[in-house]
């Protein structure tokens, strides 16, 4: 059965000579698209243990090995197959247990095992697992912690104080980890946390309201203000279809309050000069008052 590809899949197929980048939408055919290529390049007298195809998990990787051997079947299958076309899709069969369709971490283990000598890494070395890597990782960073309370350091201690308890260092710790897994996203860590480091340097803000982080924060209140207030809606459709009273009376005159704070985030939000809003935004959470929801009695609970 033949695939109709597009213009741009053929080309992704078909070219040759030069890097490529093909980038498209989960579902869009990236994988098919490989597996013709390969397809194409051993049809022409590349044996497909010469090929290098990664991927970044285990589970792709296999997938993507099924998936070329029964494409390969299928090639086999085919009635206008000359003889020698068939033994060499035969033959790609049977190398494709020792190609190289694996992940990125296999196949530098592989080339550090075969190159020990060069590398000086000793050949039997193995990958830790996850469980291992957090046990490590829980090791260097008691180190760590404890280096620092050695050298009584004022600054280490506030941040203690700020992030961890009375108990333990467990909040400051899962801070770090949390920052350095971040981090670990970026093409650059070191550059990334580097520049964020000084992002945060006290002399270089002169008004925090006009920092990315004060935008930030605004957004996220505003974010969080336009779900309460969602919610608050609901609650209040919920008590007017149900009529109960007692508590749409309350939520009446409870939604100007949240109506209020709703547009003194947005207000901020879209200020070019954040100062003079930020102070009214400020003001305008610290007097938000809510009314205390009224008591039912058992008899109205009963109704």
């Amino acid at each position: 059965m033949s695939t109709n590809w597009t213009e741009d899949q053929q080309r992704a197929i078909c070219e040759t000579g030069g890097n490529m980048l093909v980038s498209a939408a989960a579902g869009s055919g990236k994988t098919a698209v490989l597996i013709e290529r390969i397809l194409k390049a051993v049809q022409e007298k590349t044996d497909i243990d010469r090929l290098l195809v990664v991927t970044f998990t285990t589970a792709a990787a296999a997938e993507l090995r099924e998936r070329l051997y029964f494409s390969l079947q299928r090639k086999l299958d085919s009635e206008d197959l000359t003889a020698e076309q068939a033994r060499r899709l035969s033959r790609q069969q049977t190398l494709l247990s020792k190609s190289y369709v694996t992940t990125i971490h296999a196949f530098c283990q592989n080339v550090i095992k075969s190159n020990s000598v060069e590398s000086g890494i000793d050949a039997s070395f193995r990958i830790a697992d996850s469980g291992e890597i957090a046990m490590l990782r829980e090791d260097v960073m008691d180190d760590v912690i404890e280096a620092w309370y050695q050298t009584e350091d004022s600054s280490f201690f506030r941040l203690i104080d700020v992030y961890g308890t009375y108990r333990s260092d467990r909040g400051l710790i899962d801070q770090i980890f949390s920052l350095y897994d971040f981090a670990q996203s970026s093409p650059d860590p070191e550059l990334w946390l580097q520049k964020q480091k000084e992002s945060f340097d006290p002399e270089k803000i002169a008004d925090f309201t006009e920092t990315n982080w004060c935008a930030d924060l605004v957004r996220d209140l505003l974010i969080t203000a336009v779900s309460y207030q969602e919610n608050f809606l609901r609650l209040t459709e919920l008590c007017r279809r149900f009529g109960i009273a007692e508590y749409l009376d309350m939520l009446e005159r409870d939604k100007p309050v949240i109506e209020k704070t709703v547009r003194a985030l947005q207000q901020c939000e879209a200020a070019e000069t954040a100062s003079t809003k930020w102070k009214d935004l400020y003001q305008t959470i610290s007097a938000m008052r809510f009314e205390r929801a009224p008591v039912m009695t058992a008899k109205r609970k009963a109704a």
